[in-house]
């Protein structure tokens, strides 16, 4: 090195002076690390590359090529800022990442440091294809690494929540993915941060197949419907076809669990679930959200199971009754002033000479069993509530906000378009889910009548299995001449007319909202209120709910023309 900028000040070999210093371990030249001929005061300690894409390796490097890396030095000894290289690459785990995934498959000498451990998985039984492991990210929108090491080798083993730092000496491209097949210098720098916020909401997301490699290993939400039964998709695990609302019918989209997993939930085609913060599994081009354990997965609806409420798995009934009964029960019958004394946690010798009975028995007997809280809180005071809020709010709390009713079904005619920029047959009709939990539309059906005669409204098309509307989301069934604006659930079976009426209907043939449009009578079976505007004008015109889910019976108020359709999105 300084043979060389000594010729180079001499001018002699030039072309020496052009060629970029080597990099030992990759062969090319290091990022953003340059010679400068700044005196040293106004030299800067340290060079951060503007884009993580230039990225070639994340170990910090001298101007020597040798390796300076984050959190150790040559010798092992603590680093010394005063000895470090003036110009020196301190990347961040997030281009850190990003390296590992970049470079050739083969062995290598990467750094991660200070990196968020987002979730951990034991071996299956091809610990080839699925092997104990762990991922790694360390913002949401990745990229995110699968360390394909065997979490009880590492001192301490990695868990969820933990920042580690580790170098990586082998990569491989395995059935389509990056994984780390081996590390060393492996530590962990602390434990127990919460890694929900990495997670990124994938249901309305079109791309999760095409743009896998962006995806890959990523935390990630979604939900969506199994659309098929599940087969085998290697050795103790099977997958399913998976819909969700931003890719409804991809065939390279699949749901994959465990065998175990399939059999204890009793999966089954059409069920409709949520995934809680899993990394994005991949096979080869096929895009897999996955879950490994119970607690990842929730059960949104299924065939032939209750409809409209979460199962979470969890039955609150047997969680409270055994804390309301034996606590507050043996307490007020039985005996009230040794458990006072014990619950309350208060002077058995100060309790002696309270006369408890004649207080408590009159006002909680009777209102125990229809409202335990507003009762004994007022009349016992401190007594009682030290026994019976640990018991039963801590119990009923974790679960009953997972459980999240969504009765009555509220489902609208959102927007309707009856001409479009393909003609006068480019038709739509949106709907909106306006609870707080996904809907199966099994059965459901959109029925349209036009403006004149008697006959009762005509379906135009029906809900299958594997239709479903997410929560406070949307959907729309579109004709069969359609502008490509959205991807539409299903196909209406007719046309629309520029004055008429549309209802959404459940199984049973009730009417649950409907809009009529144009030269349309309050006579019309399904005008609510007053008929609403016409939705026509121009080869880009709708008429749409402002805002969304406004429902006041009155469809002249509800909607409004819209000079730009928007089908499954807000208006």
């Amino acid at each position: 090195m300084r043979t060389a900028r000594f010729l180079c000040l001499m001018g002699v070999l030039l072309a020496a002076c052009s060629t970029p210093m080597m990099d030992p371990d990759t062969g090319v030249p290091p990022t953003d690390v340059r010679e400068t001929s700044l005196p040293d005061s106004q030299r800067p300690d340290v060079i951060v590359p503007m884009d993580a894409a230039d990225v070639v390796r994340p170990d910090v490097q001298g101007m020597d090529g040798g390796d300076v890396s984050m959190g150790d030095t040559r010798d092992g000894a603590s680093p010394d800022a005063d000895a470090m290289p003036m110009d020196v690459l301190i990347l961040t785990p997030t281009q850190q990442i990003f390296s590992v995934r970049s470079v050739p498959a083969g062995t290598v000498n990467l750094r991660i440091d200070n990196v968020l451990v987002t979730y951990v998985v034991n071996a299956g039984p091809d610990a080839m294809n699925d092997p104990a492991g762990f991922f790694l990210q360390d913002v949401m929108n990745g990229p995110a690494v699968f360390v394909a090491v065997n979490p009880a080798t590492l001192t301490p083993p990695p868990a969820a929540g933990d920042r580690v730092s580790l170098r990586v000496t082998m990569v491989t491209n395995r059935n389509g993915a990056r994984w780390v097949t081996a590390v060393t210098d492996y530590s962990r720098m602390s434990s127990g941060a919460s890694v929900d916020a990495l997670a990124q909401e994938m249901t309305r997301t079109p791309d999760i197949v095409t743009a896998l490699d962006r995806y890959e290993s990523e935390l990630i939400r979604v939900d969506g419907v199994i659309r098929s039964d599940f087969t085998a998709s290697g050795m103790g695990y099977s997958s399913a076809r998976f819909g969700t609302v931003g890719l409804p019918m991809d065939s390279g989209l699949r749901l994959r669990l465990p065998d175990a997993l399939v059999a204890s939930l009793d999966l089954i085609n059409g069920c409709t679930v949520r995934l809680n913060n899993t990394p994005l599994w991949r096979f080869n081009a096929e895009s897999q959200p996955s879950a490994w354990f119970a607690s990842d997965i929730t059960i949104l609806s299924c065939p032939g199971r209750d409809a409209g409420v979460i199962d979470t798995g969890v039955d609150v009934q047997p969680d409270v009754q055994p804390d309301v009964q034996p606590d507050v029960q043996p307490d007020v019958q039985p005996d009230v002033q040794p458990d006072v004394e014990m619950d309350a946690g208060m002077d058995a010798g100060m309790d002696a000479g309270m006369d408890v009975q004649p207080d408590v028995q009159p006002d909680v007997q009777p209102d125990v069993q229809p409202d335990v809280q507003p009762d004994v809180q007022p009349d016992v005071g401190m007594d009682v509530q030290p026994d019976v809020q640990p018991d039963v709010q801590p119990d009923v709390a974790p679960d009953v906000p997972r459980d999240v009713v969504c009765t009555p079904v509220v489902l609208l005619v959102n927007e309707v378009q009856t001409q479009g920029s393909v003609g006068v047959m480019d038709e739509f009709v949106e709907l909106y889910n306006a609870t707080d939990c996904p809907i199966s539309l099994t059965g459901y059906t959109i029925r349209y009548r036009g403006a004149t005669g008697t006959s009762a409204p005509v379906v135009y098309w029906t809900g299958g299995a594997s239709d479903m509307i997410p929560a406070r989301g949307y959907v729309h069934v579109a004709s069969a001449v359609y502008s490509p604006i959205g991807t539409p659930i299903g196909r209406l079976s007719g046309n629309m007319g520029n004055s008429g009426g549309v209802g959404i209907f459940d199984p049973s043939g009730t009417r649950l909202d409907s809009v009529s449009f144009g030269s349309v009578g309050a006579t019309h079976p399904l005008t609510e209120g007053t008929s609403g505007p016409t939705p026509t004008g121009g080869t880009t015109l709708s008429i749409g709910r402002v805002p969304d889910g406004t429902d006041t019976n009155n469809n002249a108020a509800d909607f409004q023309q819209r000079s730009r359709p928007t089908p499954n999105a807000a208006n």
